[in-house]
């Protein structure tokens, strides 16, 4: 503050003051502050109101100044950050943004590229001074970006962004199943897909038939596996898969065709009737219980369905069908015994398989009629009278057994069935003894 002589003299006294109102009374008295001049302190944030009192040792000498306006603002902040992960497929848009905050005057704005996830050691990226910026994505690959912001008109610093990735990406698409399947008409295939890309992917599924140009859209899904429809026609399928990811810059994209080949079933020699150890069709066969079987045998037709390995299963039913029978433990060979008990008919099929999806026939039933053994109803008579030269027939009835039974009558000379004489010629099942000698 500059003063002339005025007063009582040219000895003037300085005290200055601080205040909260633009007012030169009621003030903080500064201490120390003392001299015609005074710098002015630059905390806390907010307007501060300065003025001098200059006086004379004389009474009354004293005067007040107007007051000046001290305007402390904040140092700048960002109030908001880049995006800190920004994914987008080649040549798509990204822009990055800053927001900053405070300050004093107008900020500018560099902002720098770099190959390192940190704010340190970025190269400068000419022309892009403004609080957007649009990285180059021409090319696949990783960059970091960040801006400095700084006030040149005022001593307010300068102030660094977060880093910014931005992930430029080439999408790709790839069918990984193990190539080529072979499958038995009914079947299917559960495909796997592998994809980049930026954002969340949509698949869109789609084939062609055998023998058809025409595609079929099959199903759309956000999952990474696909099973195909139950393929119903031999010959060659093509499936292919077009993703879309919701990305920034992203367009759908085709994967190559996938083909999927359809066989039939395995064939069975015979129409599907089983056979004996000879080769010949066994429909039926009946037998004692406990008896000796026949054993089953299916025959298949060599490199049918998708080759030359084939699974067998066998099954028992109480009906005479090829469907809901019982599973057989351990019968899984292209023979099979049946069972002789219990006593009962007993339906007998086959199950013959291939690891691939839908290859599986089954063969017609063959019938084991298991009968109980034989038994005697009717037996002769304990005992018969007779005079000499009379008629005695002695007769016998059986049941049970398989077939026609042989008979054949013996002698005796003790009340025993063992150890008899075989009589010559007595083979019915009625006998009529010689009574000609008492």
């Amino acid at each position: 503050m500059l003063l002339r002589d005025s007063g009582t003299g040219t000895a003037f006294n300085y005290q200055w003051y601080s205040n909260t109102t633009d007012s030169s009374l009621g003030g903080t008295e500064i201490i120390g502050a003392t001299n015609a001049t005074y710098t002015p302190l630059t905390t806390p944030v907010g307007v501060t109101y300065y003025y001098v009192e200059v006086s004379q040792q004389q009474s009354g000498c004293v005067v007040l100044s107007n007051t000046s306006s001290v305007i402390v603002t904040a140092l700048p902040s960002i109030t908001d950050q880049p995006t800190s992960l920004t994914e987008v497929c080649v040549d798509g848009v990204v822009e990055l943004s800053v927001a900053v905050a405070d300050g004093v005057g107008t900020p500018d704005y560099q902002w720098f590229e770099n190959t390192t996830a940190t704010s340190i050691g970025g190269t400068l990226i000419a022309g892009a001074e403004l609080s957007t910026y649009t990285p180059d994505t021409s090319v696949s690959g990783i960059k970091y970006y960040y801006v400095e912001i700084s006030y040149p008109s005022q001593d307010c610093g300068s102030v660094t962004s977060a880093v910014s990735t931005v992930e430029v990406i080439i999408p790709t698409v790839a069918i990984t199943t193990d190539p080529d399947p072979q499958i038995c008409i009914g079947g299917d295939v559960t495909l796997d897909v592998v994809s980049d890309g930026a954002g969340t992917p949509t698949y869109s599924w789609f084939y062609t038939s055998p023998g058809s140009t025409s595609i079929t859209a099959s199903t759309v899904t956000t999952t990474t596996t696909y099973t195909t429809p139950v393929l119903t026609q031999v010959g060659d399928y093509e499936f292919y898969v077009s993703v879309d990811y919701d990305g920034l810059g992203c367009s759908p994209f085709e994967s190559a065709s996938y083909i999927i080949t359809v066989k039939d079933v395995p064939t069975l020699d015979n129409g599907g009737d089983l056979l004996d150890s000879t080769g010949s069709t066994l429909l039926s066969q009946e037998i004692c219980e406990n008896g000796i079987p026949q054993s089953l045998f299916v025959d298949v037709t060599e490199n049918s369905g998708t080759g030359t390995a084939f699974n067998y299963q066998w099954y028992s039913n109480t009906t005479d069908s090829s469907l809901g029978g019982t599973e057989i433990i351990g019968a899984t060979n292209a023979t099979y015994t049946p069972l002789t008990t219990p006593v009962g008919v007993t339906y007998y099929y086959v199950e013959v398989s291939q690891q691939q999806s839908g290859c599986v026939v089954l063969s017609n039933t063959s019938s084991v009629i298991v009968t109980a053994l034989p038994s005697i109803t009717d037996q002769p008579t304990p005992l018969t009278e007779v005079c000499v030269d009379g008629v005695v027939e002695l007769s016998v009835a059986v049941a049970d057994g398989v077939g026609t039974p042989d008979y054949q009558w013996f002698e005796n000379t003790t009340a025993t069935s063992i150890g008899g004489t075989l009589i010559a010629g007595a083979e019915l099942s009625t006998y009529t003894p010689d009574t000609s000698v008492s």
